[in-house]
């Protein structure tokens, strides 16, 4: 067997497909529909709670630690209920976590809250993780800016 041939052998084998996980596609702040105390996601480096949101929640869910969580994830709107979590990591900084469940994907917002925002909102750097839950490895991650408060 030559080397030529045995390299496009591998290159033409019928490895499995893997299944990408959904795009987030974004949306207005309005078409949340939010009124109450919420927060919002945005890619980094942009202002949270202007332009195209990428995610966006309000508190007030249908209980403790749940929040109402909105995502568009190829083009199409989704509002999931979400738990929410703060809790601080080893370097005394505060880490906000938004988890939700859509289909086989995990959808996970995470950001650190570096400083207040005027005087009601706080905010920091993240990312949102978008993870197949029955395929390990299969996920895409977003670099966020993000803000939440009343």
């Amino acid at each position: 067997m030559s080397a030529s041939f045995f390299a496009v052998g591998l290159l033409s084998s019928s490895a499995p497909a893997i299944a990408a996980p959904p795009t987030l596609t974004g949306f207005s702040y309005r078409e949340a529909g939010f009124g109450g105390c919420q927060g919002s996601a945005v890619h980094r480096g942009q202002d949270p709670g202007e332009g195209v949101q990428l995610a966006a929640w309000e508190y007030g869910g249908s209980g403790p630690g749940v929040v109402n969580f909105v995502v568009a994830l190829d083009g199409v709107m989704h509002n999931l209920a979400a738990r929410n979590a703060q809790f601080e990591d080893g370097d005394g900084k505060i880490r906000s976590t938004y988890e939700t469940q859509f289909g086989i994907y995990k959808i996970s917002v995470v950001y650190v809250l570096a400083g207040m925002k005027g005087s009601e909102m706080l905010g920091g750097d993240g990312s949102i993780r978008i993870e197949n839950t029955t395929k390990t490895g299969d996920a895409s991650v977003v670099l966020i800016s993000a803000e939440e408060g009343c």
